[in-house]
Protein backbone atom coordinates (compact mmCIF):
# COMPACT_ATOMS: atom_id res chain seq x y z
CA UNK A 1 0.00 0.00 0.00
CA UNK A 2 2.79 2.37 0.93
CA UNK A 3 4.62 1.73 -2.34
CA UNK A 4 1.46 2.51 -4.34
CA UNK A 5 1.13 5.87 -2.59
CA UNK A 6 4.76 6.70 -3.35
CA UNK A 7 4.27 5.75 -7.02
CA UNK A 8 1.17 7.94 -7.29
CA UNK A 9 2.92 10.89 -5.65
CA UNK A 10 5.89 10.43 -8.00
CA UNK A 11 3.60 10.36 -11.03
CA UNK A 12 1.88 13.55 -9.88
CA UNK A 13 5.21 15.33 -9.40
CA UNK A 14 6.44 14.24 -12.82
CA UNK A 15 3.21 15.43 -14.45
CA UNK A 16 3.52 18.77 -12.65
CA UNK A 17 7.11 19.30 -13.76
CA UNK A 18 6.33 18.34 -17.36
CA UNK A 19 3.30 20.62 -17.36
CA UNK A 20 5.25 23.60 -16.12
CA UNK A 21 8.04 23.02 -18.60
CA UNK A 22 5.58 22.70 -21.49
CA UNK A 23 4.88 26.39 -20.99
CA UNK A 24 8.55 27.06 -21.51
CA UNK A 25 8.89 28.33 -17.99
CA UNK A 26 7.92 31.76 -19.26
CA UNK A 27 5.07 33.86 -18.04
CA UNK A 28 2.91 35.40 -20.73
CA UNK A 29 3.45 39.08 -21.13
CA UNK A 30 1.79 41.57 -23.37
CA UNK A 31 -1.56 40.49 -24.73
CA UNK A 32 -3.95 39.44 -22.02
CA UNK A 33 -6.26 36.49 -22.64
CA UNK A 34 -9.80 37.29 -23.72
CA UNK A 35 -12.40 37.25 -21.00
CA UNK A 36 -15.59 35.25 -21.34
CA UNK A 37 -17.56 38.48 -21.67
CA UNK A 38 -15.34 39.68 -24.52
CA UNK A 39 -15.66 36.34 -26.29
CA UNK A 40 -19.44 36.42 -25.93
CA UNK A 41 -19.64 39.95 -27.31
CA UNK A 42 -17.40 39.07 -30.24
CA UNK A 43 -19.46 36.00 -31.07
CA UNK A 44 -22.72 37.93 -30.72
CA UNK A 45 -21.58 40.58 -33.21
CA UNK A 46 -20.21 38.20 -35.86
CA UNK A 47 -22.26 38.24 -39.08
CA UNK A 48 -22.37 34.42 -39.26
CA UNK A 49 -23.84 34.11 -35.79
CA UNK A 50 -26.37 36.87 -36.53
CA UNK A 51 -27.49 34.96 -39.61
CA UNK A 52 -27.73 31.72 -37.62
CA UNK A 53 -29.82 33.42 -34.91
CA UNK A 54 -32.11 34.93 -37.53
CA UNK A 55 -32.62 31.54 -39.22
CA UNK A 56 -33.27 29.86 -35.88
CA UNK A 57 -35.86 32.51 -34.99
CA UNK A 58 -37.63 31.95 -38.32
CA UNK A 59 -37.72 28.18 -37.79
CA UNK A 60 -38.96 28.61 -34.23
CA UNK A 61 -41.70 30.98 -35.41
CA UNK A 62 -42.85 28.52 -38.05
CA UNK A 63 -42.89 25.69 -35.53
CA UNK A 64 -44.83 27.80 -33.03
CA UNK A 65 -47.45 28.73 -35.63
CA UNK A 66 -47.82 25.08 -36.68
CA UNK A 67 -48.19 23.98 -33.06
CA UNK A 68 -50.76 26.70 -32.45
CA UNK A 69 -52.81 25.58 -35.44
CA UNK A 70 -52.67 21.95 -34.30
CA UNK A 71 -53.73 22.92 -30.79
CA UNK A 72 -56.63 24.97 -32.11
CA UNK A 73 -57.73 22.13 -34.35
CA UNK A 74 -57.49 19.65 -31.48
CA UNK A 75 -59.51 21.84 -29.11
CA UNK A 76 -62.19 22.31 -31.79
CA UNK A 77 -62.47 18.54 -32.14
CA UNK A 78 -62.92 18.20 -28.37
CA UNK A 79 -65.76 20.73 -28.20
CA UNK A 80 -67.85 19.01 -30.90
Amino acid sequence: MRSKVIIVIGAVLIAYVLGTQANGGKKRRGKQPETVRQQAERLWKEPESRKARKNAAKKLGKAARAASKKAAKYTKSLTK
